[in-house]
């Protein structure tokens, strides 16, 4: 019995992971993390000994974290390309002014990104294959024109938006 219920956890399992892939395609989830870590930062009490694993999501947490000086943050997500955005995030903070790092994630500057993601930020994926191909897609640049609005999280708060004024409130 303990065979047969481990075969089915493992098929279900992998019937999820078949949906959520066709479902999300080659996709970025989170375009920016929801979540306050300061609480978190508070809690933990991190230190320079400290090793913290963490999902990936957006990498907003994960630069977050920085500020405390653990010794190492390993992050992990399902998604390639959440990785991704964390190292064009990285790539930008290293090669990027602020105001160009603010007018890339922030305003949504997509002629900027066309202008600094080939001389500057695209050498920073190299180690991540799939980061690259979206990012040197159309669809990855387009990324950039409203990155608050982007990914599958921009697009459900934009629906919910649409879907509140629709209802009057």
């Amino acid at each position: 019995m303990a065979a047969l219920y481990s075969w089915a956890c493992k098929k279900v399992g992998q019937a999820q992971d078949k949906v959520m892939f066709t479902l999300l395609g080659n996709n970025i989830l989170y375009n920016i993390s929801w979540e306050d870590p300061r609480i978190d930062r508070e809690l933990l009490t991190l230190g320079s000994e400290d090793v913290v694993l963490m999902l990936t999501s957006a990498g907003c947490n994960v630069l977050d974290y920085l500020i405390e000086g653990p010794a190492k943050i390993v992050s992990v997500d399902l998604n390639p390309l959440q990785s991704a955005l964390l190292q064009m995030k990285m790539a930008a903070i290293e090669e990027l002014t602020f105001e160009e790092f603010f007018a890339l994630f922030a305003k949504g500057d997509r002629k900027l990104f066309d202008k600094v993601y080939d001389s500057k930020l695209r050498k920073h994926l190299k180690n991540n294959i799939e980061g690259t191909k979206f990012f040197d897609s159309e669809k990855g640049r387009n990324f950039f024109k409203k990155p608050l609005w982007s990914g599958m999280s921009g697009c459900v708060a934009w629906f919910l938006i649409i879907l509140v004024k629709l209802l009057g409130f």
